[in-house]
């Protein structure tokens, strides 16, 4: 019996990597951006023409180009122009695609040569923002040269969170619901009433064997076990799957690329790969194509040869970021490392915290509001990940230009102020002590970080001094000895804390900075803000921020895993107090005393 092989090419998380460059050390960077993944695309659908080219969300965010092309309203976004060219069939947003707003959103989304759906956010007058379904019509042609019309219902999932997250400038527009409901709803409504014979779900969203089914921004699990989706395109974490050391789960084949039975493929970030999931479908008693046996992978552009129509498509883009990136700022008399922002005082956090309140003293006064003490809140935001690859902020002594205030502060997001008692200070501390494994005190050779916690969802509040005890289980208190000017802080004490606009709608599960009484939203981007802060100070020469330390475990030696490109900044290491061990399995280790 002939068989239909439909081929799903998907990308995700491509965050503005266009041209195999990185603006921000100003060099090329083989191997990576959609221009390059371009050519491995089409190398693909060479081997099965029976194929869909899938995105799954934020694609217009995360480099000098995005930002450039945000302000342009007179020219097609470089992203959506190179999409084009490499002939998309559907894509949902991501979270960071709404970081412009809904106007530069919509504007991108208009010039769209393929449709864009999002199924569980919509206007908050009950209007759809974008199609919460959709149907391709799509000729195949069988293993015996047959040619037949297949339906293929795609629905698309993006994070609840993104209207709590992108409060400060969507102001109350958009309404969310959960994944898996919103998604049962449409899957069903396209089995039943649309007659499709495969279903697709772009679900923004990673693999979370802990997520709930009433909310939880990584539902690709809950969402497999509906039994409605026949393939998940999943994404948001950055992740990567299939991949052989993926959790150890029953309800996961590594090898098949499923989960709960169901064919997903997650292509971590950058443009660096596709997922790639191929269906062999049989007709069934009904007559629809079904899914009877599936393969999923990933695979890398490596060193493909960018597409030229896209690099000829865009080069103008790409010429005005390479421009605007060089524009001087400031200079710094240190050297600025993320490499040990997780676990020692950090001179990157120093200035934008210094930023912060600096710009936030300036807005409480000029709305009249300055009654209360001011803390700031600060992430590492280029600290690495689990893989200690990942990039890491390192600028030497020296100038500084408009592409190291990228890499000092790589996302758009703006700055709030909120209001916050004691008892919800101690809260979000407690959220950000989640980045430390538990230390058993006194046994030598245990992991200090929680790689599954990426970096970004670690703060430091300046303002107040405190104690992370590591030595507790992360589902008890963690923070000892808070104070505010040497004076412990009690439950009814009242701040003014200065926030970025994804921390305040609680992302990374800081539910005390969402629930905390917004004083101002503004439409600053913290990056502007760092960028003026400095270009004010013509130099800087930040102090490592460390108001904060680890209390004390009887001297316990833990090794802290970072990348290894610290192995250089062996001189800052020791003036933290940090001890190098060397180098293994990838990542530099760094013993720090408890």
């Amino acid at each position: 019996m002939a068989s239909l092989n439909l081929r799903l090419i998907a990308t995700s998380d491509l965050h503005a990597t266009l041209w195999p460059y990185d603006y921000l050390a100003n060099r090329p960077m083989p191997g990576r951006g959609l221009a390059v993944l371009a050519s491995t695309i089409t190398q693909l659908r060479r081997e099965n023409p029976n194929t869909l080219l899938l995105d799954n969300g934020d694609t217009l965010e995360g480099t000098p180009l995005a930002d450039i092309a945000a302000s342009d309203a007179d020219n097609v976004n470089p992203m959506i122009e190179a999409m084009n060219a490499a002939g998309y069939d559907a894509a949902v947003p991501g979270n960071h695609d709404f970081n412009y707003g809904l106007d530069t959103l919509c504007l991108a989304i208009e010039a769209a040569d393929f449709p864009y759906v999002l199924s569980n956010i919509r206007c908050a007058n009950g209007e759809p923002l974008l199609p919460a379904s959709l149907v391709l019509e799509r000729e195949l042609i069988d293993t015996s040269g047959s040619p037949h019309m297949l339906r293929i219902g795609i629905v698309g999932l993006a994070p609840p969170q993104i209207v709590f997250w992108e409060k400060s400038h969507l102001r109350d527009s958009l309404v969310s619901e959960a994944v898996v409901p919103a998604a049962t709803r449409e899957l069903q409504r396209l089995q039943s009433d649309e007659n499709v014979d495969v279903t697709i779900a772009l679900c923004h969203g990673g693999i979370d064997f802990n997520a709930p089914e009433d909310g939880g921004e990584n539902a690709v699990v809950p969402l497999a076990a509906t039994g409605h989706v026949d393939a998940i395109i999943a994404g948001h974490t950055h992740d990567r799957f299939p991949r052989l050391d993926f959790s150890a789960q029953a309800l996961v084949d590594p090898t098949a690329g499923t989960v709960k039975g169901v064919p997903v493929v997650q292509p971590g970030a950058f443009g660096g790969e596709v997922g790639v999931i191929d269906l062999e479908l049989q007709p069934d008693s009904a007559g629809k194509w079904r899914p009877n046996v599936s393969a999923s992978r990933l695979v890398q552009g490596g060193q493909s040869v960018p597409d030229a129509a896209i690099l000829a498509r865009t080069k103008t883009a790409h010429d005005r970021a390479l421009a605007q990136m060089t524009a001087h700022v400031g200079l710094t008399q240190r050297r600025l490392v993320g490499y040990f922002d997780l676990f020692a005082g950090c001179c990157v956090l120093s200035i934008v915290s210094s930023a912060q309140l600096l710009c936030a003293r300036q807005v409480l006064s000029e709305a009249g509001l300055g009654d209360a003490p001011l803390l700031s809140s600060v992430a590492p935001l280029r600290a690495g990940g689990s893989d200690g690859q990942s990039p890491y902020t390192d600028i030497p002594i020296g100038p500084l230009e408009q592409r190291h205030m990228f890499d000092i502060y790589p996302y758009a997001n703006r700055l709030v102020v909120k209001k916050i008692t004691g008892a919800g200070l101690r809260a979000w501390l407690e959220q950000a002590s989640h980045s430390f494994l538990p230390i058993v005190p006194g046994l030598p050779g245990q992991k200090l970080l929680d790689l599954r916690v990426a970096g970004y969802a670690f703060d430091v509040i300046e303002g107040v001094t405190y104690e992370i005890d590591v030595t507790a289980p992360k589902n008890m208190p963690r923070i000892r000895n808070l104070c505010y000017q040497d004076v412990p802080v009690t439950d009814d004490a009242a701040f003014y804390i200065v926030t970025n606009s994804y921390r305040a709608g609680g992302g990374s599960g800081y539910l005390a900075a969402r629930d905390a009484e917004t004083v101002l939203n503004t439409d600053l981007f913290i990056r502007d803000v760092v960028a003026d802060y400095i270009r004010d100070a013509g130099e800087v020469v930040p102090a490592p921020l460390s108001n904060w330390r680890f209390a004390a475990a009887g001297g316990t030696p833990v090794i802290a895993e970072t990348g290894m490109g610290a192995a250089a900044s062996l001189k800052q290491a020791t003036n933290l107090g940090l001890r190098y061990i060397g180098v293994a399995g990838g990542v530099a280790q760094f013993e720090v005393k408890i």
